[in-house]
C-alpha cells in the first residue's frame, strides 16, 4: 500500500436521500483529508445487522491490507451497546457491538477487539443518535492517519464481543440442509451452503419449492424461472432469470434450502 492515509470503506443502512453517508465523508476528511473512501453499500436493509454481517465479510478480502472499514448498522445507537474496533492482519473494522462483525470472527487472522473509550478523538458534542458521525467515522479517520489502537481504545476479551445466531446448516453423506442468508438488489438469494459442498448432480429446493439442479449462469433456467447455481461469493444462490426470486418466493432471509445429491455422484 502506497503512503499517506489508509483507505477507509463505508457501510451502513443510512441510504443516500438524507446526506447521512455524505456527512460521514465529510467527517473523516476534516481530518484526513487524503484520506480515499469507499461507499461499499449504503442500502442495507434498515436494521438489518445480519445482512451487514455477511456483506462485509464477503467483501473486505477484495481490499488491501490494512483497509479500515466502517460498519454501522446501528439500532442500539444511543444505548449501552459498547462501541468497537476489531482489528486483524487484513484490517481494522470500526462500528457498534451489535452482532455485524460475528462472521468476521471466523475469518480474519488473528483478531484482537478494542473498546473505544477516548472521546478526544470523537466529535466534540456527541449525539445520542448518529454515533456514525460522532465516534465511528472520527475513530476510523484517526486510524487512517495513523494512530494507533490503544491510543483510540482498550483492549477487550475478544469472547465477550456481541454475536448473532449461527444460520442453520446440516451436511449429510447426500443431503445439506441450510438457510437463505443474504437478498441482493436483484432479488437473488443467497445460502449458506458453500459452493465446495455442493456436487453438479445435487438437486436443490427452497422451502420446498424445486429449482432443479444446478446452471452455470443465471441464464442457465427458462425467463421466470428459478435457477441454482455457484455463484461469485462462494455460496449456493438462488435466482430467477430476468427476475426477482425474493418475489418468486414470496420472501427470502430464513427460507429453509435444501440440496439433495442423487445416487452415481
Amino acid at each position: 500500500m502506497s503512503s499517506g492515509p489508509k483507505p477507509i470503506t463505508l457501510t451502513t443502512d443510512f441510504g443516500l436521500i438524507d446526506g447521512y453517508a455524505g456527512i460521514l465523508k465529510g467527517v473523516i476528511l476534516g481530518i484526513a483529508p487524503a484520506c480515499r473512501i469507499i461507499d461499499l453499500s449504503h442500502e442495507i436493509k434498515p436494521f438489518d445487522r445480519a445482512s451487514a454481517a455477511w456483506l462485509i465479510a464477503n467483501s473486505y478480502r477484495y481490499f488491501p491490507a490494512g483497509t479500515i472499514h466502517l460498519v454501522v448498522v446501528d439500532p442500539g445507537v444511543g444505548s449501552l451497546r459498547r462501541s468497537i474496533l476489531l482489528k486483524g492482519a487484513e484490517g481494522s473494522f470500526v462500528g457498534p457491538d451489535n452482532g455485524t462483525f460475528s462472521r468476521l470472527l471466523k475469518l480474519i487472522e488473528n483478531p484482537t477487539a478494542y473498546e473505544l473509550t477516548e472521546a478526544e478523538y470523537w466529535l466534540e458534542d456527541v449525539s445520542n443518535s448518529f454515533h456514525a458521525r460522532d465516534i465511528f467515522a472520527p475513530v476510523a479517520a484517526h486510524l487512517a492517519a495513523g494512530v494507533k489502537p490503544l491510543q483510540l481504545a482498550r483492549q477487550i476479551d475478544i469472547a465477550s464481543l456481541v454475536q448473532l445466531p449461527e444460520p442453520r446448516i446440516i451436511i449429510t453423506e447426500d443431503t445439506i440442509e441450510g438457510e437463505i442468508v443474504y437478498v441482493d438488489r436483484f432479488g437473488n438469494l443467497v445460502t449458506n451452503i458453500p459452493a465446495d459442498k455442493i456436487q453438479q448432480n445435487a438437486s436443490i429446493s427452497v422451502a420446498g419449492t424445486q429449482c432443479g439442479t444446478l446452471a452455470e449462469s443465471y441464464s442457465g433456467g427458462k425467463d421466470g424461472e428459478p435457477v441454482a447455481l455457484l455463484a461469485s461469493h462462494g455460496f449456493l444462490e438462488i435466482g430467477i432469470n430476468q427476475g426477482s426470486a425474493l418475489r418468486f418466493f414470496g420472501g427470502g432471509v430464513g427460507k429453509p434450502v435444501v440440496a439433495r445429491f442423487r445416487p452415481g455422484r
